[in-house]
């Protein structure tokens, strides 16, 4: 197996494994109908936690953060909450496109290219 495999797998792996853990914390610290009337349940959850005498009182900001500068620009796209939930359901579409129907076109450009690829080489090789 190629190393591009071998860390392919092991990072879709490990964030499965982090997601796992996480919707198991968020679904066990505030149960299924406590779940259900959030908004963002795994924010709600992380603020309910709090280690005294640490440098960090409100833990939700680290995940934010991480993704500051794209959220800000975002965030002025909608002018309001329906607008926000609406552009959540066009992002969550456009997910399918990108991680469902995207890969597969290019496996199959792949395909295509390796065929091509493997006729153009060994007519090289007959020619040499």
């Amino acid at each position: 197996m190629k190393a591009s495999n071998k860390a392919a797998i092991y990072s879709i792996l490990i964030c499965t494994i982090i997601y796992l853990i996480t919707i198991v914390t968020v679904v066990g610290n505030l149960s299924l109908p406590g779940i259900e009337t959030r908004m963002w349940p795994t924010f709600d959850m992380v603020r309910s936690f709090e280690i005294e005498g640490f440098l960090f009182e409100r833990y939700e900001s680290l995940f934010i953060v991480l993704m500051l500068l794209i959220l800000y620009l975002i965030a002025y796209l909608p002018k309001n909450l329906e607008e926000t939930l609406a552009l959540g359901d066009f992002l969550g579409n456009m997910s399918i496109f990108l991680f469902g129907l995207l890969p597969l076109l290019l496996l199959i450009i792949s395909f295509i290219n390796k065929k091509g690829g493997k006729q153009a080489s060994s007519e090289a090789l007959k020619v040499g």
